[in-house]
């Protein structure tokens, strides 16, 4: 039996990440590809692992007995803890993702890890007005110090 869960559907979203990435690197230099391809074909062999755990349950109760570490009445330790939040606050933090990498599409690195953290900030981690600005202000700095007058990047697409 399949088993839909939020964990799964997160497992199952790196998997046709990891599939994405190695398509799209397809008709690339290998020299230029070689590091993202490495990484994605890691990513797709364990995300395929967790989804085929996450989906069918059953797998893993049936396997359970094996590892002597996890078997704890049948259950994985790790279930048992309690997430911290609530459902509106995870799907927050995803909402937040979302704008992350929608404001890194549309802008730039810079502008948008300013933007995204100043709103993860204020609203997520719900932090004063000052911090919020200072430590996204910082946090942008130095990334543009780092990556583009200290090794020369371009930033600017």
């Amino acid at each position: 039996m399949i088993k839909f869960t939020e964990k799964g559907m997160f497992s199952l979203f790196l998997f046709i990440f990891s599939v994405s990435i190695i398509v799209s690197s397809f008709g690339m230099r290998s020299d230029v590809v070689f590091l993202p391809k490495i990484i994605a074909y890691l990513l797709l062999i364990f995300s395929g692992i967790q989804v085929i755990i996450d989906l069918f349950p059953g797998i893993k109760d049936k396997f359970a007995a094996t590892f002597k570490n996890n078997a704890t009445n049948g259950s994985n330790n790790f279930e048992s803890i309690e997430m911290d939040g609530s459902v509106g606050q995870r799907y927050l933090f995803v909402a937040w993702m979302v704008v992350f990498v929608l404001l890194i599409m549309l802008t730039n690195m810079i502008i948008a890890s300013f933007v995204s953290f100043f709103i993860y900030l204020k609203w997520v981690s719900k932090t004063s007005m000052k911090f919020s600005i200072g430590f996204s202000a910082i946090f942008a700095i130095s990334i543009y110090l780092i990556f583009v007058v200290g090794m020369g990047i371009s930033y600017l697409v």
